[in-house]
């Protein structure tokens, strides 16, 4: 391999032991001769500084290993016979300062020498051994210094009883020198144990606290079975680091330095077998938590039952009086609300007195939802909490940028061990590592951009791209998997560089935003398989990500001139390889790990590697600097070989920095501090595990570029925050998943069945004998329902019970006791529970036993057959005669509209149907005429362009939830019907699609505020919800059970199918690759909602579309419905195609007519739908769905459109199981393949898996024969339509300056653009025109489609000029326009 020295001179690296040297902006331009007298007269007094002629040498110097100067810097000869003897020693009492392979150099310190007489050591043993050891007379300064650092240690003493700390001392006079001090003095009403601690140290009060924990002695703390097993064999150097921390008999509390791969996580496992008391583990993130549980396990006899985790997804409680428990910083100093479970871990936590606090990574620059907090912050936060008796912190890298590292001298304590990384090499215990950095020119075109930028983040990003370091970068991968066999890492901190590299060699990539799956994924081929040996790794591969195998390492960017992230890198292949005598020095090979820091030259690159590679030097390492690489002969074999590939990536690297200033512009007005040394761009950090799972939630905010790397690379995350328990959870064909919870037991005693009938049954099916914590479970769900019971009386609420001790215990509770003076009946619902005070409310209305309010006529006609489903699921509603409130769940279809009909007509009372919207109005008002004898003037609709009012006693008013929980003025006959709404006592309340997220006028709310507002207003018996899918990607969902009832039924949908009530559907997911122009322009693109435009644009989706609409319509002459979120994407395919569209700004008229076509004309076989075809339209004739863009991971949505193809066709015998045709419906998904498109379409589908479907993946559509044929089809057309895509978005931008004057926040998330939303219908007229207002691109779909609009302000008289509206009236987004 070619390489070598260079030609080229650079400045030598200076240690840090070198005088400071005068901050200098490199930017500036240096006028080096007006400062030459100056430099001149440095120079001159650093010589004197340096000048140790005058030390007079022992005549037996030759034999002594070390120089003691007056400055209190020690040197140290490493080929002397009594080095190891020396080294022990100084490491002991002196900080390392730099440890090349011939001398070491220290420096004696007051931390250094309390650390020193911490461990056991005494002034005078100090001084004499210093003495013997030095090549020279101790000079008097040291021996004064080392008195003046010593001398009061042991006299002030910390201890830990009871939970508090106390300060002891056996001298008087030092105890009233510390009572005079302010800060100790205010400790003793507010204590502060850490700022007592700082106060004593040598370099404030100097009486530095004895903190020793005697474990044998403690008696009060219980012990814990733990002993290390008898294959943990701890190495030498960790035996002498634990030796250091147990060498009185007691453990003293501190820090150990061990290089990564040494083993760190066994000599925390041994201390914490040697104390045998519970024990703290403190990680940096959830992944670590893993980790450490395992080696806990691994290389101890701990039980499993005495070691827990607490994350945010592993809340585990040991068993027993004494444990391990493992979590992260930020799980036990996070401040906000917690979960219950949460809260009562944390509180054991704060009320235990721990034997050990065990800190990993205590150097390392914790985050703490996206703020970078120094250790001091943390850990200041993690003591205040814990309560311990003895604090040991490990760490490979004790170097940080800032000032801050020695917060750690009395926040946890001094260091007690740090071990020389090259004996470690040399001992065969880590690898030996080539280090070598690789220059590597800038281009002529490229380094004549960097010259022009002024903003060093795009110098960072041109330097990072420069084609010769690719170049370099791709030689070294070839070079190492072909000739050597190597398992190589690549290192890119900018996620732009990162995507472009590894995309362009073709290799897996493992950034912030990579799933757990894939990342266990791609790990997993790169341990076990010869087809992957090259990995791309962002900064998340710093920490956390064990891979063993790895011994190569090549840096293409870094984080500025960071040592830590430099030595933690390293850290990745330092894992010791092969046997042990062959890595011993001298042995077979003199290299087996190789690290490689690529850098482009005559750039800031060149500064911040020297600074990042300062560590590493101090470690004793050397870095070969390669200038000629790759080998010329390479050159063409190589990517960008030629000027035009070249020019294409400056290209690429221009418009990204645009795109950046831009978002850069557009977030200004938020009011953040923009740094001036750091342009902040649109980036989320990685965030490390914490209990506040909505603040864990990936967010896109402002940051800065140079983090613009893998941890910033996820724009969007979904999580599950809990299972919808209770019901099925899956239900695939051959298998089904269900599970008990205490609301599904709920739900079944509200049916009628019994707790012994409950385990009767399960025991009687089940394959094992029921286990006895089941039994428990369900008598504990079950015990308490009948006991309370809600009654509405004269249009009052009352509970009622015939145990007065249930009443008791009911009247002790403050929520309860609360609702008697103000009345909040789902309040004290939701209190009932079980799983809160358990005594569910037992809600039954005796409908035909009730003589006060008036009976309904009203019957179901003949030819209402409800079928065998839908009558089963009215038996589980009227099972013992009376009405219960609950939910029904039946897929779109399959005829909720008849259930909901038929129970209202069963009860006979007024009935107030609530719809989501007006045209859902409509269909419900015919579905009751169609299948009930109710008369005309007993059925009316209150919406806002409808306000009827039924005659007679009793009737049926349908209207939607906004009419009736909008909080505005209404107008007079609104508010008489709204009135009248309020005072009546309803029979049966029925609520359509409980579980759609509803809109009201733009802001989206969730289920439980809609329902509290209906159900405060709404007075009714009984209470039926009707959805299709009972799902929702928030946490609201459950509330549903206490603002409505329990779920009483749901159909399993595949058994519908089977028995031809719904159509039987082919689901498909077809795979468009991205076109290589598409994908390289949506790689540019740091935003997602762009990338969604580019996604939803590529054009083999389009023709796959095109494709697909072909064949259905002539050759199976199938009825197509399109479906796009996206209106720019829905207007392009549709006009491109031909084809009549329906979306937000639709007129009625226009709607109308072009569904009569789709209905009636065989002219008109495909519609394009926006998601206003996701609800309320009713099209029995469409049997196929092309989706070609979504909301992204919405479950429900997905239901709801193949909803729109599930109304059964043709005759009931051939739609059976095994009838005529075994597929008589189609839904496609279409999906850009290697975007985040197809992460959102696998999370769209989860909810249709679990009912039974499975979809066909097809990745070859159309057929090649059939390209020709299809629009897009050349290159040219391809770029002039990426062209109009690039236009769409510049506009979005210019947009979001034009919205700016509304004075409205534009959320970090999202970039705003003219979006309209779809509103509900609402008694608010004005409110109801379109109009254009700030949205959400993720919006910028068929609920967006208008962008002008006027509106009257009022009538006025005729002839009278009309007054403009009180802004104090308006609505409230409309306030600040016109204030």
């Amino acid at each position: 391999m070619a390489g070598g020295d260079g030609d080229r001179a650079r400045a030598p690296k200076r240690h840090k032991s070198s005088a400071p040297s005068r901050s200098i902006d490199e930017t500036a331009e240096l006028d080096y001769t007006d400062d030459v007298d100056d430099d001149v007269r440095d120079a001159d007094r650093e010589v004197k500084k340096r000048d140790f002629t005058k030390l007079e040498l022992k005549p037996d110097h030759a034999n002594r290993p070390l120089w003691a100067c007056a400055d209190g810097r020690i040197f140290l000869e490493t080929f002397s016979p009594l080095y190891k003897q020396a080294y022990d020693f100084l490491i002991a009492i002196a900080e390392p300062v730099c440890r090349p392979e011939s001398m070491h150099e220290y420096n004696l310190t007051p931390h250094s020498l309390y650390a020193a007489v911490s461990v056991g050591l005494e002034t005078s043993t100090i001084i004499s051994v210093m003495s013997k050891l030095s090549k020279t007379k101790l000079p008097r300064e040291i021996i004064d210094f080392i008195h003046a650092s010593t001398a009061n240690y042991g006299k002030v003493k910390l201890v830990l009883k009871k939970n508090r700390y106390f300060v002891e001392s056996p001298f008087p006079e030092v105890l009233k020198t510390l009572l005079k001090d302010d800060i100790i003095c205010r400790a003793r009403i507010s204590p502060e144990v850490e700022n007592v601690k700082q106060r004593c140290l040598p370099n404030a009060l100097n009486f530095p606290m004895l903190e020793e924990y005697d474990f044998r002695n403690d008696t009060v703390n219980p012990d814990l079975e733990m002993e290390l097993k008898p294959q943990a064999r701890p190495r030498p150097y960790q035996e002498k680091s634990l030796s250091k921390m147990f060498g009185n008999g007691r453990a003293r509390s501190g820090i150990i330095v061990l290089p990564c791969g040494a083993g760190k996580s066994l000599v925390g496992v041994s201390a914490a077998c040697r104390i045998k008391k519970s024990c703290l583990c403190l990680a940096t993130n959830a992944v670590s938590v893993d980790q450490w549980a395992f080696q806990f396990k691994l290389w101890s006899t701990i039980k499993d039952e005495h070691i827990s985790r607490f994350t945010s997804d592993n809340k585990e409680k040991f068993r027993g009086m004494a444990g391990v428990v493992v979590t992260t910083y930020n799980m036990v100093a996070f401040g906000g609300k917690r979960s219950e479970d949460s809260e009562k871990i944390i509180e054991e936590i704060r009320n235990r007195e721990w034997g050990l606090l065990l800190m990993d990574e205590v150097g390392y620059p914790l985050v703490i939802f996206e703020v970078h907090v120094v250790p001091a912050h943390m850990f200041r936060k993690v003591i205040s909490i814990t309560k311990s008796h003895c604090k040991l912190g490990l760490t490979a890298t004790l170097v940080r940028e800032d000032e801050r590292i020695t917060d750690l001298n009395f926040l946890i304590g001094p260091k007690l061990y740090e071990a020389n990384w090259l004996d470690l090499v040399k001992g065969g215990f880590i690898a030996n590592v080539q280090c070598a950095e690789v220059w590597c020119p800038m281009t002529k075109e490229f380094f004549a951009e960097y010259l022009k930028k002024e903003n060093s983040k795009k110098k960072q990003v041109l330097y990072a791209m420069n084609p010769n370091k690719f170049r370099a970068c791709e030689f070294l991968i070839r070079f190492h998997e072909q000739q050597r066999g190597d398992k190589i890492i690549v290192f890119a901190d900018n996620l732009f560089a990162l995507t472009s590299y590894a995309m362009k060699l073709r290799k897996p990539m493992i950034y912030g935003s990579t799933s757990h799956v894939e990342r266990t994924r791609i790990l997993h081929q790169f341990k076990n398989s010869s087809d992957v040996n090259t990995i791309f790794l962002s900064k998340v591969g710093d920490n956390s990500i064990d891979i063993p195998e790895a011994n190569v390492i090549i840096q293409i960017s870094s984080h500025a001139g960071s040592r830590r992230q430099e030595a933690q890198r390293l850290g990745r292949i330092l894992r010791a390889k092969g046997k042990h005598q062959d890595r011993m020095a001298g042995g077979k090979e003199e290299y087996n790990a190789f690290f490689y820091s690529l850098v482009s030259t005559d750039t800031q690159e060149m500064y911040y590697s020297t600074k990042r590679q300062q560590f590493l030097i101090d470690q004793g390492y050397s870095f070969k600097v390669i200038t000629s690489l790759p080998p010329p002969e390479e050159l063409p074999n190589l990517k960008y070989y030629t000027l035009n590939d070249q020019l294409e990536l400056l290209a690429q690297v221009g418009v990204f920095c645009t795109c950046c200033f831009l978002l850069v512009n557009s977030l200004r007005h938020l009011n953040q501090s923009l740094s001036a040394r750091d342009d902040m761009i649109g980036i989320e950090h990685l965030e490390e595990d914490s209990d506040g799972k909505a603040l864990m939630k990936a967010r896109r905010s402002a940051g800065s570029m140079s983090a613009f790397s893998g941890s910033g690379g996820m724009v969007y995350m979904e999580y599950r925050v809990f299972k919808l328990k209770g019901e099925n959870e899956t239900l695939p064909e051959s298998m089904h998943e269900y599970n008990l919870t205490p609301h599904s037991l709920y739900a079944a005693v509200s049916v009628g069945l019994e707790t012994s009938t409950i385990i009767s049954v399960m025991s009687k099916l089940s394959k094992t004998k029921l286990p006895r914590e089941i039994i428990d479970f369900i008598h504990a769900s079950t015990a308490n329902y009948g006991k309370v019971k809600l009654v509405l009386k004269k249009n009052r609420y009352f509970v009622e019970s015939p145990f007065p001790e249930v009443l008791k215990t009911l009247l002790k509770d403050d929520i309860i006791c609360r609702a008697r003076i103000s009345p909040e009946v789902e309040n004290v619902k939701q209190r009932c529970l079980p799983n809160a005070l358990n005594f569910p409310m037992l809600e039954e209305y005796d409908f035909r036993n009730d003589t006060v309010n008036p009976d309904l006529e009203m019957e179901l006609k003949p030819q209402a057959r409800p079928r065998p489903y839908q009558e089963k699921s009215l038996s589980k509603m009227f099972g013992n005669g009376r009405a219960r409130s609950g939910i029904i769940v039946l897929p779109c279809g399959a005829g909720k509209s008849l259930v909901g009909v038929s129970a209202a007509c069963r009860i006979k009372k007024s009935c107030l149907c609530l719809a989501t919207n007006a045209v859902s109005v409509d269909q419900w008002a015919f579905q009751f005429k169609l299948w009930s004898t109710i008369k005309d003037e007993h059925i009316s609709r209150f919406t806002s362009d409808n306000k009827e009012k039924f005659r007679g006693m009793a009737g049926v008013v349908v209207t939607t939830y906004n009419m009736v929980a909008f909080g505005g003025k209404r107008s007079e006959d609104s508010e008489k019907i709204i009135e009248e709404i309020r005072n009546r006592e309803w029979g049966l309340l029925l609520m359509d699609e409980v579980g759609y997220p509803l809109v009201i006028f733009e802001v989206h709310v969730v289920p439980a505020h809609m329902f509290r507002k209906v159900i405060s207003i709404t007075k009714s018996h009984c209470k039926l919800g009707l959805t299709a899918t009972l799902v929702r990607e928030d946490e609201r969902i459950t509330d549903l059970n206490f603002l409505i009832g329990p779920k009483l039924y749901e159909a399993n949908w595949l058994d519908l199918v089977k028995g031809g009530f719904i159509a039987n559907v082919q689901c498909a997911e077809v795979w468009c690759p991205m076109t290589k122009e598409f994908f390289a322009e949506y790689l540019k693109k740091e935003n997602s909602k762009k990338k969604q435009v580019l996604y939803a644009m590529n054009p083999n989706k389009f023709r796959a579309c095109e494709f697909l609409i072909r064949f259905h319509e002539q050759q199976r002459g199938d009825k197509i419905i399109v479906f796009a979120d996206n209106l720019f994407a829905l207007t392009s395919y549709a006009m491109k195609l031909r084809k009549p569209m329906i979306y937000g700004s639709t007129s009625h008229v226009e709607r109308t007519r072009i569904l009569h076509q789709f209905k009636n004309s065989s002219d008109v076989n495909t519609i394009f739908l926006s998601k206003v075809g996701d609800n309320s339209i009713d099209i029995p004739e469409a049997n196929v769905i092309i989706q070609i863009s979504s909301h992204a991971g919405s479950r429900r949505q997905e239901a709801q459109r193949l909803g729109r193809i599930l109304r059964a066709k043709g005759k009931h015998q051939d739609r059976m199981a095994g009838g005529k045709e075994e597929y008589n419906a189609f839904f496609y998904s279409l999906v850009s393949t290697d975007t985040q498109e197809m992460y959102y379409s696998t999370k769209r589908q989860q909810f249709l898996i679990d009912q039974g479907y499975s979809f066909k993946v097809i990745t070859s559509l159309p057929p090649p024969e059939e390209l020709p044929n299809l629009k897009y089809y050349t290159l040219n057309d391809q770029l002039e339509l990426l062209a109009q895509v690039g236009v769409f978005c510049t506009c979005c931008f210019l947009l979001v300056n034009s919205l700016r004057h509304l004075n409205q926040s534009l959320s970090a998330r999202d970039d705003m653009i003219g979006i309209e939303h779809l509103e509900e219908d609402s008694d608010g007229k004005a409110l109801m025109k379109a109009r254009r207002s700030a949205g959400s691109m993720s919006a910028f779909s068929g609920s967006g489609g208008m962008v002008y609009m006027e509106y009257s302000t009022g009538k006025g008289k005729a002839g009278a000029s009309k007054k403009p509206k009180d802004p104090s009236k308006r609505h409230y987004l409309f306030k600040k326009r016109y204030q």
